[in-house]
């Protein structure tokens, strides 16, 4: 079985096809976000694109401590920081719901 040396032709040639592929992802990336916003209606883009920008920003934030989760003495905060927001989130949705009963 031959095998291939290290060589400089080698590592320019690894450098090449991963900007192809750094390329292709950013492009097809571009390309999702516009194709999907254009199938749904405008009333329905602006609140579908907030929540999916918003799962993005909390898989971002929250992924640096993923490895914590395994630990579970470790986890424990973060699960309690994660229920309060949800049940923050919901008290907020049901006083708006209360204010435009009244409006």
């Amino acid at each position: 079985m031959t095998h291939l040396k290290h060589s400089s032709a080698h590592n320019w040639i690894m450098i090449a096809l991963s900007m192809v592929g750094k390329l292709g992802i950013s492009v097809a990336f571009g390309e999702i976000f516009i194709y999907t916003g254009e199938l749904f209606p405008t009333v329905v883009r602006s609140v579908v694109m907030g929540i999916c920008s918003f799962g993005a920003r909390v898989g971002s934030s929250i992924s640096p401590y993923m490895y914590q989760i395994v630990n579970p003495h470790l986890s424990l905060p973060i699960i309690n920081i994660m229920f309060i927001l949800v049940v923050e989130e919901y008290r907020d949705l049901r006083e708006k719901k209360q204010i435009n009963k009244f409006i």
